[in-house]
């Protein structure tokens, strides 16, 4: 008998254990929210396009749709049927594209599967083309991108041609496939990719890879071109970014870069050698280069825009999982969202900038709310960048920036709240301001600025010394 209650409460207790460890929903840890389901390793977290839903994928080869405001996870589906080593979800979050980087002959068989997440089956798949060459031509896959303008995937692929009497060449094929159907479209570049981005309205992309030609038997008969291009499909135009040249391979430089495009397809953004560089999306020309102070960031995950085109956003790994806010106008950063004793392994953030996504190595999913708000507010009435100088002696001016048309009222206090006079009270419409104004007629000692904007008031201490 006694072994019998010990069966039935062990099996009570296994039950409730296994059930504890599918339970899900968000922990509150303070400045973040926690998923209490862990799993393996996180590689792709996504917000759908209205932001209510989170689709994941994690290295136990489970897609994962989960409840935003909640974190209830809403379905599973397990994708270890299939061997893929390359993958991505679309930005509808409604497929999710696979296929294999290992080294093919132009002659084997190798498909693009897009899996209907919705409908949970192989929606299409199809042969990737490739060129035929009867010299032979070995590929390998280096990544899929979904591209949302068009409803299509991009696949990336390196080509080794060899065309007899030892000569080989290496190329580039960047071919979009359809969702819906896995048509091929047709190839955007001969390059060999590092990276590639396509702009939100079709109309644009960007790519950074280069071409190699060498002789087997003679290792000092080497070429190699490197190339950071825009394309403008408008116009059939392209315009050179960048470029390298060498015959030698031990001069090849890092070409480590990270691009992205506005959600306007106005602008153009890439991170490199410690610069962020801006151009215009349609003719290339430099918009503005600024040295990026950022420091709390050593290995960089993924570099977006936020939605309003204020801010250019790092995330990647430091002392923690770190998102780092850049001020286009300023170059400044403000306010990084730091979680410590945390590596992020994705990123995103929700339609609206509001939101952001971790996925980490542990295999935890990360939520923060509300940043961004704080971050405009905060930004805007910067007390680092306010006032100039400060102490000042017979002169100082004041600098702030509008993200929107607003009324706004800076008026100077002495030490005991007195109020001395109105320095500035106006409507404004959104942009930066510099404000001068005289300080030669006050005494020696502290001041106090108070600027109110909207429903924004902040009080700062002004010094004037002689």
């Amino acid at each position: 008998m006694k072994r019998i209650i010990f069966i039935i409460l062990l099996i009570f207790l296994t039950s409730q254990y296994a059930k504890s460890q599918n339970e899900s929903g968000w922990l509150d840890k303070g400045n973040y929210l926690e998923n209490k389901l862990k799993t393996l390793q996180y590689n792709i977290v996504q917000f759908s396009p209205d932001g209510r839903t989170i689709l994941t994928y994690s290295a136990d080869k489970i897609i994962r749709k989960w409840d935003t405001e909640t974190g209830s996870l809403i379905k599973e589906i397990d994708m270890s049927d299939y061997r893929f080593n390359l993958y991505d979800i679309s930005s509808d979050t409604r497929y999710f594209a696979f296929t294999n980087h290992d080294e093919i002959n132009w002659y084997d068989d190798n498909y693009i599967h897009i899996y209907n997440i919705d409908s949970e089956f192989i929606n299409c798949e199809r042969i990737i083309y490739i060129p035929p060459n009867p010299a032979g031509t070995v590929f390998y896959h280096r990544f899929i991108k979904n591209n949302s303008s068009n409803n299509c995937f991009i696949l990336s692929s390196e080509l080794k041609n060899y065309y007899g009497a030892g000569v080989c060449g290496n190329s580039g094929m960047n071919g979009e496939y359809s969702s819906d159907s896995c048509k091929y479209i047709n190839n955007l570049s001969g390059l060999i990719p590092y990276d590639l981005d396509k702009s939100p309205d079709g109309l644009h992309f960007v790519i950074s890879g280069y071409t190699e030609s060498y002789q087997r038997d003679n290792l000092d008969d080497y070429h190699y071109n490197y190339f950071l291009e825009l394309y403008n499909m408008e116009n059939d135009s392209s315009y050179i970014l960048d470029h390298f040249y060498t015959e030698n391979r031990d001069s090849i430089p890092d070409k480590t870069l990270y691009m992205c495009f506005s959600p306007d397809s106005k602008n153009l953004a890439d991170f490199r050698d410690g610069y962020i560089n801006i151009y215009y999306a349609t003719n290339g020309n430099s918009l503005r280069k600024f040295q990026d102070l950022t420091t709390d960031i050593t290995y960089l995950e993924k570099f977006m825009y936020s939605v309003d085109n204020n801010f250019l956003i790092k995330c990647g790994n430091g002392v923690g999982a770190t998102i780092e806010f850049i001020n286009l106008k300023s170059g400044l950063y403000k306010d990084p969202i730091i979680i410590r004793n945390t590596f992020g392994t994705c990123f995103d953030q929700s339609p609206d900038s509001s939101t952001y996504l971790i996925g980490t190595q542990d295999g935890r999913l990360l939520l923060i709310k509300d940043h961004y708000t704080s971050i405009i507010e905060n930004f805007t009435l910067s007390k680092s960048n306010l006032l100039y100088p400060n102490p000042a002696n017979d002169k100082a001016q004041i600098n702030f920036s509008l993200y929107e048309n607003s009324n706004v009222k800076i008026t100077l206090f002495d030490f005991m709240g007195k109020e001395i006079r109105t320095l500035v009270d106006e409507n404004k419409a959104a942009g930066d301001y510099t404000e001068p104004f005289d300080t030669g007629y006050l005494t020696e000692g502290m001041y106090f600025l108070k600027m109110e904007t909207g429903t924004i008031t902040s009080l700062f201490k002004l010094m004037v010394n002689r």
